[in-house]
């Protein structure tokens, strides 16, 4: 018998910023929400698009995440570095001055005086990984999201989560740059991430966070 209960997801990704004139993760709002549809009828998943820029950040998670405050958060974001999906770990209570997509910088100094040095997802990110890798996709932990926005949103959200009304899974994922096949040789296919790659693999991320929130409602309820 299906949970009545609604499972509630948010997906966030973020937008250009110096050195990055086009986001993958806020491209990747879009082709989710064309693909509402797949997704179980107990699910209600919600999209939101964050411009890169500190201030954005601050305002969403005390905002819209607080607002919707949904089951599981997902975080989407651009790493040039990345070799495939980087499941990040921990998030910390500090920020470089980079400048934001307003050109502006963020003040020195913790985020937020007096809270916790640092937070850990709340979502597993070995079994994520290992459930990617599975389907094909490269995958790995990582236990550093930077200091840039991203880190920001992933440790705010992490932080909001804690005063939530309900148990949430908070993950923040980088993915690379998408890049067009170049070559038919099957070399060069293997070090490609594609819109279709990244696709395949959002659907994976999404259905491995309502399986475990399945569990988890499931073993509470014994």
């Amino acid at each position: 018998m299906p949970d009545p209960t609604p499972i509630r997801i948010l997906v966030t990704g973020f937008g250009a910023f110096p050195g990055v004139m086009s986001n993958p993760s806020e491209a990747l709002l879009g082709w989710i929400g064309e693909r509402l549809g797949r997704l179980p009828g107990d699910v209600t998943l919600k999209t939101a698009f964050i411009p890169a820029t500190w201030e954005a950040a601050e305002r969403f998670t005390s905002q819209l995440l607080a607002n919707f405050d949904p089951d599981i958060a997902l975080h989407f974001g651009l790493h040039r570095r990345a070799a495939g999906f980087r499941i990040e770990t921990l998030a910390r209570n500090c920020a470089c001055t980079q400048a934001d997509a307003d050109s502006k910088r963020y003040r020195p100094g913790q985020m937020m005086p007096g809270a916790p040095r640092m937070l850990r997802a709340t979502l597993n990110a070995d079994k994520l990984t290992a459930r990617l890798r599975a389907h094909g996709a490269p995958a790995a932990p990582s236990l550093d999201a930077g200091r840039y926005v991203c880190n920001m949103l992933f440790y705010l959200s992490l932080h909001q989560s804690l005063n939530s009304n309900r148990p949430r899974q908070t993950s923040f994922i980088h993915i690379p740059p998408l890049q067009a096949p170049q070559s038919h040789r099957k070399t060069d296919k293997a070090m490609i991430f594609s819109k279709s790659m990244l696709l395949a693999g959002a659907d994976v991320i999404i259905a491995h966070c309502i399986d475990a929130h399945r569990h988890a409602s499931h073993a509470s309820t014994r």
